[in-house]
């Protein structure tokens, strides 16, 4: 925003525009980058008008000012227009070509409405506060839950229009499951507020897991120790124990399996309600396998005397629930089964592992592993 084009300006007194901009600048830094181009813009007009006064010559007439005026501010919109001027950024040599052609194709206009992709958002707005301000758009606190899940520009823009810089970010690093997780230490959001110069900030890392038992949380450590980066603290359970996660072997992938072994699957889910569970969630890999592994299911509802819920319902009631990992974040349920934890499903790639993580993380009580057999993951391989 330093450089916006005053000295192309189309006006013959630009240079007492641009004069006056930096005096403005540099003496009063709390006024927007727009507030204070029309405030240079006032102050030429202004010397304009005593100059000719003083000077005796009133060649141009009053609407002609204003026209003039007009231009000029027209001029000064067109050129501060956040839209245009992030185009602008990947019609240089701001990004690499693949990146600016990748953009490119998002941020388009269609009639009167500006479109762009999700990600682009907070770059536009982070422009859009340089040019207007934050003043207006200021909270006395904000608190971002699942901070982990935001991408730095995102995060940077949501502290701007904070007061006082009072923000609390919280998350779990090992639960960002939407690539390509922007954030691989919580340093570098650290450092974007020393680099602000904010000293009066902390840090607290929480590993202490309330919702499941020693047994879970131990099983799935083993797994997520020698994955995950050490700046990760893996979950430590508080003492409350209960059963061992269930490896059950299959001869077929879920969706697929015969009457007899698909008789033992549903006979295991009975027995898991009758220890007390309200809910069994069911979590597969994406959508296409929950709704795969519903459709097979859904007919037994009468035998498992339960609903059989898909992830397509805006209400996850009792019974047992059939979702891809993603929808289980944030939820909790007395028992899970992670469905064909196979290598199909299942190859060992960062963002399969964060999804387990989850998955493993949503228990209460009890953990099935649902896997076919000798086409094991090799993610449960210790």
């Amino acid at each position: 925003m330093k450089r916006i084009s005053l000295q192309i300006s189309p006006y013959s007194r630009k240079d007492d525009v641009k004069e006056r901009y930096q005096y403005l600048r540099k003496n009063f830094p709390q006024i927007s980058f727009l507030e204070r181009l029309d405030l240079s813009l006032d102050y030429a007009f202004a010397q304009r008008d005593f100059d000719d006064k003083r000077l005796g010559t009133f060649g141009r007439t009053q609407q002609y000012r204003e026209e003039k005026r007009k231009e000029i501010r027209e001029y000064f919109r067109k050129n501060t227009n956040q839209f245009n001027i992030y185009k602008k950024l990947f019609k240089s040599d701001f990004a690499s070509k693949e990146l600016s052609k990748y953009s490119l194709m998002g941020i388009k206009k269609k009639g009167h409405l500006n479109m762009f992709r999700i990600e682009d958002l907070a770059p536009i707005l982070y422009i859009f506060f340089r040019l207007r301000g934050t003043q207006e758009f200021k909270h006395d606190y904000i608190v971002v839950d699942e901070a982990q899940d935001l991408s730095l520009i995102q995060i940077y823009t949501l502290y701007q229009t904070a007061k006082n810089n009072n923000i609390t970010l919280a998350g779990d690093l090992a639960q960002s499951i939407i690539p390509p997780f922007y954030i691989k230490d919580w340093n570098m959001i650290l450092d974007i507020f020393k680099e602000d110069g904010i000293k009066n900030f902390s840090y607290h890392q929480l590993n202490r897991c309330y919702r499941t038992t020693v047994e879970i949380i131990n099983f799935a450590n083993k797994i997520f120790k020698k994955r995950f980066p050490k700046s990760y603290k893996l979950p430590e359970a508080v003492l409350r124990h209960g059963e061992e996660v269930q490896i059950e072997e299959y001869s077929d992938y879920i969706s697929q399996l015969g009457k007899e072994p698909l008789d033992n699957l549903l006979s295991m889910i009975k027995r898991d309600f009758q220890k007390g569970s309200v809910t069994c969630a069911i979590l597969c890999r994406d959508r296409k396998h929950a709704q795969s592994i519903y459709s097979t299911l859904k007919p037994y509802e009468n035998i498992l005397e339960r609903n059989i819920v898909s992830y397509e319902e805006n209400d996850y009631k009792s019974g047992l629930l059939i979702l891809p990992i993603a929808n289980a974040k944030g939820l909790e349920f007395d028992s899970i089964i992670i469905a064909d934890l196979n290598s199909e499903y299942y190859p060992e790639t960062e963002l399969n592992i964060r999804l387990l993580y989850v998955a493993f993380t949503r228990a209460l009580h009890r953990v099935y592993v649902v896997i076919k057999k000798d086409n094991a993951s090799t993610i449960l391989l210790p």
